[in-house]
């Protein structure tokens, strides 16, 4: 068996940054992409590049073959084309994927989720997270399991901010999906230009923002560890945060005072009920933005859990500050 690693997602903001920390520490990676991707960022030496899809067993069968670990960031719940389902590909999608890694002697399988909350049960993209846990933990793969806090790569551009996704070759929030997309564009630069902020519920639920980056860190390094075998791990950022704490650091960053606007946590649940009629990734967003407004999600011992697997978390204030840094020199 090789070491090499197939990185599933390699197309997205996630995968493509585990992508690049593979290579950067001399690992043979094989990096998975749907033919209508994108995928020029992943055109660099040391990368293997093969097309698929999740709704394709025989290519991911041909991806795991001489694969020794996966690492999986897949989701289509933005999605890239009309025609992806998330219900569809982030259920069905991931037997696929899981049937061809045993199938081809997969050593382990490392899955990002998300971390627990009180409404599992009726947020549709975290229902589906937890089936896809039960399939990893019963399918006999060793696995490693990562939960994730709120990404404040995604989280501050929802605030109405460019910053947070200098850099990125293929930020999630930029994906064409009209909708998200539209409302995107609307309020990109409100913090820089027009001195506002949109603040999901009263502003005042805490969260432990984490940096994509540093999710990378932990897929990579718990998924390599023997202290990750069969592990499950809730990972989180350094710094348990309100949204108005954000808006504070976004101040003293920019030298200026800023406006907030929020958006009752009712209104969020109320069109979670009208687009699921319509439109099921809408819906899922609206249900999403619930929980940014309405829920303290908060990872005890984030750093301690950081400490163990060698990742140093990135606390927002230098998330923010790298970003503008690359902004101003760009």
């Amino acid at each position: 068996m090789s070491n090499t690693v197939l990185v599933v997602g390699a197309t997205g903001q996630l995968g493509s940054i585990v992508v690049k920390k593979l290579v950067g520490r001399g690992a043979a990676v094989r990096a998975l992409a749907r033919p209508s991707s994108d995928r020029n960022h992943l055109n660099m030496p040391g990368v293997e590049l093969v097309l698929g899809d999740l709704m394709d067993p025989s290519s991911l069968h041909d991806a795991c073959v001489g694969i020794d670990m996966v690492i999986s960031t897949a989701t289509a719940h933005i999605p890239r084309s009309p025609t992806d389902d998330f219900r569809v590909i982030d259920d069905i999608g991931y037997s696929n994927l899981i049937g061809a890694c045993k199938a081809k002697g997969v050593s382990r399988i490392v899955f990002c989720s998300g971390i627990r909350t009180p409404h599992d049960d009726w947020i549709p993209l975290i229902k589906l997270k937890r089936k896809v846990e039960s399939r990893i933990v019963t399918s006999g793969l060793e696995y490693t399991i990562v939960r994730t806090s709120a990404f404040m790569d995604t989280a501050f551009v929802l605030m109405g901010s460019l910053i947070p996704i200098a850099g990125s070759d293929v930020p999630t929030v930029k994906r064409p999906f009209r909708f998200a997309r539209r409302h995107i564009d609307s309020i990109q630069d409100s913090i820089e230009q027009r001195h506002i902020a949109y603040l999901p519920g009263d502003g005042t639920s805490k969260h432990s923002f984490i940096c994509a980056r540093d999710v990378a860190d932990f897929m990579i390094n718990a998924g390599q560890s023997a202290e990750g075998r069969n592990t499950i791990l809730d990972v989180g950022g350094p710094e348990v945060l309100s949204w108005f704490d954000v808006v504070a650091i976004y101040e003293n960053l920019l030298g200026t005072r800023l406006r907030t606007k929020t958006t009752p946590a009712f209104v969020f649940r109320a069109l979670f009920r009208i687009l699921s009629l319509v439109s099921a990734p809408a819906s899922n967003l609206m249900a999403l933005n619930y929980l940014f407004a309405a829920t303290d999600a908060i990872v005890p011992e984030a750093c301690a859990v950081a400490s163990r697997f060698g990742v140093k978390l990135t606390t927002a204030s230098e998330f923010l500050e790298e970003k503008f840094q690359l902004l101003a020199s760009g």
